[in-house]
């Protein structure tokens, strides 16, 4: 620390004064790693400003994008150093440019040992033959028509996801359906047939819930014909008929609307093909690695006097021919020596400390950050300094929390979205648990048994931070042949005694050191019971912290199981409840314990609220029933604003009938009511599990002042 420099030209003294030096676009681009939107993005941006952010979620291409960024770097006769926390994130960028027989360009120095076996054995420059000559013209000639496709290869990709959803949804809701109907009969001879399409129909059953029941007027009968095509009103003013009806266009709109989604991926489908979707990004790709190996060649020197005991002092003539320097952060001041590169890629960001990041900042002009605040965060290192500023406490912020902290608006800061490495339906936990449903699911698979559920019997089961009843409970289940399993846990104590009861085959290790790795399945084993010392806020909080969920259902390629305790986690209702549900809703029933899941259906219902709402809107402002729910609507939104709340998602006007359990042991009277047009104001579900949880009842003085009202509302209530 005391032999840096911090001049006006390094990224340290923009970081220190939150200050930025200007800088131009790079006008011509390659990617030799391939390319799509999100990466197209992340590398422009790094571009446009002295200092860019990349945050990089587990499977969507981090090291590919480093690696273009670095091929454009070069292209530009400038140096780059890559550090990172720890070896293995350098390492996979050494891996993947010896790949492409571009290895020799990298100075793989940091601590004295390896600064000694590079100059022991220093890289020779191959011999790289090319087929033909490229020009770069062309390669952006094939960028230009590539770009065309790349959003509608995300949009293919996000209505496959919806199609999903839609899909699984539709078979709770028919499985609903069946079982009230057993219960409780059907009413409906006739089905009317409504000649509309699935939004519309929503529009529809808004109507009806606005309109009164036992009388329509000229106006409802005029919106009835000519808006929904309906000459009779008979069946919907009977309340069982009405009830039927509603629930009839329910099961008309999955329908449509998987038929209408599937529409639309054929559709993309034939534009991709087209416009050639496939062939373009393959063929940017060769041409820019052609481009790549034929131009680096210009610009290396193949000569150099450069040694261990002077490259320092000819650094400017050590970096022509070793344009890349790879170190650790800790590293990265002393191997180079004082001296500055143009760029400087930290990897992993959020795993690395303040204090040796600025090692890493003084020696550079520039700085990409690489990381993703969503999983493991780095652990700070306990000192008595004061910072000078909250915004560079080493012990509170990252380096990647300190930098968007204090940069915020003022620099580019670019999520990659694409996500290739998980099942859809492992990943899609991830997204909507921990990154607000932003990551597009690219990865595809028929296999529907991706995810396990292992609830072990009852009891304490906790020793010395094991659990020998869950190692058990998955020994009983089966293990499976998979080559390539992993074992996680939170606790170290556990994955020793799994090493001695599980398979050679299968890697036991912790969930913080499982961080950056990846296997084809993965057992996440929670260690915890349910006695009081486990239930301390201490344990609960490490074992359901967020971060660490997320690191370990996001190692998993193709299965995850999640070994736990029964109503371990229940209490907390953190990210491991979350995930139980998870696995409830979207796992095959023969990979689950019994479960009695009602669902809500939040895609049927999150467009229906729209629906509802612009109706309203219409309605008189000043009417006393609308205007209590609105007071309560409003107050419900500031609430599920609020970070604590986040997973949590309120529907309105939902059916009474599909939040209670038809095989409950109800009276004559309740049932009746139940089948009757009676729903819940606001009904609050999970947004993972989908699980409803709570209603509330708006109880307007105007509207609930009446005798019948408040018996109304009394029957409601008992249940």
């Amino acid at each position: 620390m005391k032999n840096i420099t911090c001049t006006k030209e390094t990224v340290l003294y923009s970081y220190l004064k939150k200050s930025l030096a200007e800088r131009k676009d790079a006008k011509s681009l390659i990617f030799p790693f391939g390319i799509n939107p999100s990466q197209l993005d992340a590398v422009e941006n790094v571009f446009k400003s002295q200092i860019s952010i990349i945050e990089g979620p587990p499977g969507t291409g981090k090291t590919q994008t480093i690696l273009n960024i670095i091929a454009n770097i070069l292209l530009q006769n400038k140096t780059v150093a890559v550090i990172s926390n720890n070896n293995s994130a350098v390492a996979n960028v050494y891996e993947k440019m010896e790949k492409v027989n571009l290895d020799y360009l990298i100075a793989k120095l940091g601590s004295k040992e390896k600064v000694d076996a590079f100059f022991e054995k220093l890289p020779s420059i191959p011999k790289i033959k090319s087929s033909r000559l490229v020009e770069l013209e062309k390669i952006q000639e094939v960028l230009e028509k590539l770009k065309e496709s790349l959003q509608a290869k995300n949009e293919l990709a996000t209505k496959k996801t919806l199609l999903s959803e839609l899909m699984i949804e539709q078979e709770y809701f028919i499985k609903w359906m069946r079982k009230y109907r057993e219960v409780f009969g059907e009413h409906l001879n006739e089905i009317p047939n409504l000649k509309i399409n699935s939004k519309k129909k929503l529009d529809f059953l808004s109507f009806l819930k606005n309109v009164e029941q036992e009388k329509f007027s000229f106006f409802d009968r005029l919106t009835l014909l000519f808006k929904f095509q309906m000459l009779k009103t008979k069946p919907i003013k009977n309340n069982y008929t009405r009830e039927e009806i509603i629930t009839i266009i329910q099961e008309q709109y999955y329908r449509e609307e998987i038929e209408r989604v599937e529409k639309e991926i054929r559709y993309l489908e034939r534009q991709l093909n087209r416009k050639n979707y496939d062939s373009l990004l393959k063929e940017l790709s060769e041409d820019s690695l052609i481009y790549y190996q034929q131009e680096i060649t210009k610009i290396i020197k193949t000569t150099s006097n450069c040694s261990e005991k002077n490259y320092k002092r000819k650094f400017d003539e050590f970096s022509q021919r070793f344009p890349i320097i790879g170190s650790t952060a800790h590293s990265i001041a002393h191997a180079i020596g004082g001296n500055l590169v143009d760029y400087l890629i930290i990897d992993e960001a959020s795993q690395l400390d303040v204090i040796p990041g600025i090692l890493g900042l003084a020696c550079a002009k520039n700085v990409v950050v690489v990381g993703d605040r969503k999983q493991l965060p780095h652990i700070p290192a306990k000192t008595d300094l004061e910072p000078a500023e909250e915004l560079y406490d080493c012990e509170k912020y990252n380096l990647l929390d300190s930098f968007v902290q204090i940069f915020k608006n003022q620099v580019p800061i670019t999520l990659l979205q694409e996500h290739y490495r998980c099942h859809p339906k492992i990943i899609h936990f991830c997204n909507i648990q921990f990154y607000d449903n932003k990551l597009i699911t690219m990865t595809e698979s028929e296999d529907e048994r991706s995810l396990r559920l292992i609830t072990t019997a009852k009891g304490n089961h906790f020793r010395d931070y094991f659990n020998l009843r869950e190692i058990e409970s998955v020994i009983a289940e089966g293990v499976g042949n998979n080559e390539s399993i992993g074992f996680i846990a939170p606790y170290n104590a556990q994955c020793k005694e799994a090493k001695k009861k599980l398979p050679d085959s299968c890697q036991a290790a912790t969930i913080h050191s499982f961080q950056g790795r990846e296997c084809n399945e993965i057992i996440f084993s929670t260690v915890l019971d349910k006695k009081a010392r486990c239930q301390s806020k201490s344990h609960i909080d490490f074992v359901d912290d967020p971060h660490l969920v997320n690191v370990a259902v996001s190692r998993a390629k193709d299965k995850f199981s999640l070994v736990t305790g029964q109503g371990v986690f229940q209490k907390n209702n953190g990210s491991i409840a979350a995930l139980e549900r998870y696995i409830r809703y979207y796992g095959d029933e023969r990979d689950l314990v019994e479960s009695n899941i009602i669902s809500s259906f939040d895609i049927l219902y999150a467009e229906y609220d729209e629906i509802l709402e612009k109706r309203r809107k219409k309605l008189n402002k000043e009417e006393s029933s609308y205007m209590t729910e609105r007071i309560v609507a409003s107050i419900i939104e500031e609430v599920l604003a609020e970070k604590e709340f986040a997973q949590l998602a309120a529907h309105k006007q939902v059916r009474l009938k599909e939040i209670v359990s038809p095989s409950l042991d109800y009276t004559e009277e309740e049932s009746d009511f139940i089948q009757r047009n009676s729903s819940c104001d606001f009904v609050f579900s999970y947004k993972v599990g989908k699980d409803p949880i709570a209603v509330i009842e708006v109880d307007g003085y105007a509207y609930h002042s009446k005798p019948e009202d408040k018996i109304r509302d009394l029957k409601k209530n008992s249940r």
